[in-house]
């Protein structure tokens, strides 16, 4: 296959690609606007079924749509480590496991991986601190992500950010 025509068979993918997308974006548009008029026909017109306080149903004479607005519990950290410390001052402290429980986050640092390599860890513990660190965490791959642009877009972009560079000199 010569090089010309890949590239009309690339171009070719790509403006398929790119047309199926808009009508992509339109149908969900078009979807997104349905599903909030359901919505409000449910929220509207339909009844609490049973058991389901939450929910709201109605049904036609071939669909039935359920409406389910879940909450959730907000915690605010702060008060609660100010009830912690209230209990236990009032001799109390069995009183706030049985309210709440503690969960512990971590995030990995930015330069985490130059940090061991460059500490003096013990000679007895060194390998099961590696090995242990190691384990603290799993690398994944991501979904690969693709963007379509005309190249007169991308000269356009590009050229409007050679402006902005030469302005700042």
């Amino acid at each position: 296959m010569n090089s010309i025509q890949l590239i009309k068979e690339f171009d070719a993918l790509c403006t398929d690609y790119a047309t199926k997308q808009l009508a992509t974006d339109e149908a969900k548009r078009a979807s997104d606007a349905l599903k909030a008029a359901v919505m409000n026909a449910v929220q509207t017109y339909g009844h609490v079924p049973t058991n389901a306080d939450a929910s709201r149903r109605m049904e036609g004479a071939d669909w039935s749509a359920t409406v389910t607005t879940p909450k959730t519990i907000e915690i605010i950290d702060g008060n609660v480590t100010e009830l912690e410390l209230l209990l236990s001052e009032a001799k109390l402290p069995k009183v706030f496991p049985l309210l709440f429980s503690r969960r512990v986050e971590y995030s990995l640092q930015k330069d985490a991986e130059r940090v061991l390599p460059q500490t003096t860890l013990p000679a007895k513990l060194a390998a099961r601190i590696t090995a242990l660190y190691a384990q603290c965490f799993t690398q994944k791959t991501r979904t690969p992500s693709l963007k379509l642009e005309t190249n007169a877009t991308v000269r356009a972009r590009e050229e409007k950010a050679a402006t902005k560079a030469a302005k700042k000199r």
